[in-house]
């Protein structure tokens, strides 16, 4: 019987095989959802979301496609800075969650946007594979070498249900020629979305694209926002900053790009076309 070949860590050239947590474990735990079973899906460009694979324990989503001495070494130290900032965020008794607390300082987002690449890299290794690579190749250097694109941009919500749901997708939504585009791929995008009890987060690289913002509203009718971060980028302009979302969907969506560089769509407009939208997609 032939040998496997060996690989090498997705983040250097050192030889993979350590187990690592692609959700830490330490946040499962925080979470108190570390048995919780998840299912895995892949978003297919022609069925949308599908369910793939077994059922697997919140706990215990490992991929071996690390070396010890990222694992044991900036990994790890990550993890421990993250824990920092976020370690209260996730607590299931934890209190909703305003703009003010939702506050990062600079040093803190530059921790979280290389946090939140590893994750997304490491979760993607453990959901199918799908159509196409999840996270573009640049992205293993970004985080290795602390050096994320200025062109991503991170924003935080409450969410009213508490749960664990995540999305990794090459593609983002997308306004282009007057029409809406639920999935399109750009060079070096990604869109990374995770949810933590109450918490949700969101990462997104689109560096050919700008940011218009869709208004969302929740089941009673409330204008919702998310609170906006960036480290590089001019976060778009919002005049109401309210951070409770009814659902994860309803977060995900609500950041928009535009290939134009003005959008030639009236905010008004793009809402009516934005529901329209939601409303033709299973």
């Amino acid at each position: 019987m032939s040998k496997r070949p060996k690989r090498n860590c997705v983040f250097c050239d050192g030889q993979a095989g350590s187990r690592e947590h692609a959700l830490p474990y330490w946040l499962a735990k925080a979470m108190e959802r570390e048995n919780e079973p998840v299912l895995p899906a892949i978003l297919n460009s022609n069925l949308g979301w599908k369910t793939q694979g077994d059922y697997r324990a919140t706990g215990n989503l490992i991929t071996k496609r690390v070396c010890g001495d990222c694992n044991g070494g900036w990994m790890c130290e990550l993890e421990s800075s993250v824990k920092n900032i976020i370690g209260d965020w996730v607590n299931p008794g934890r209190e909703n969650l305003d703009k003010e607390s939702l506050a990062v300082d600079k040093d803190q987002l530059a921790i979280l946007n290389r946090w939140l690449i590893k994750t997304a890299i490491c979760l993607s290794h453990v959901a199918p594979r799908g159509e196409s690579e999840k996270m573009p190749i640049e992205a293993p250097a970004w985080s290795f070498n602390n050096h994320v694109p200025p062109s991503c941009l991170v924003y935080a919500a409450w969410i009213k249900e508490p749960a664990f749901m995540m999305k990794v997708a090459r593609g983002f939504r997308i306004f282009n020629g007057g029409k809406f585009f639920e999935n399109q791929i750009h060079r070096h995008s990604f869109d990374f979305s995770i949810q933590l009890n109450h918490l949700a987060i969101r990462i997104v690289n689109a560096p050919d694209a700008d940011w218009m913002v869709m208004t969302c509203r929740n089941s009673q009718g409330n204008l919702c926002t998310p609170r906006f971060w960036s480290h590089g980028i001019q976060p778009p302009e919002i005049k109401n900053d309210i951070v409770v979302f009814d659902g994860f969907e309803h977060f995900t969506k609500v950041c928009t790009v535009t290939t134009s560089p003005t959008p030639s769509i009236h905010p008004d407009e793009a809402e009516k076309a934005s529901r329209s939208l939601q409303s033709i997609i299973p």
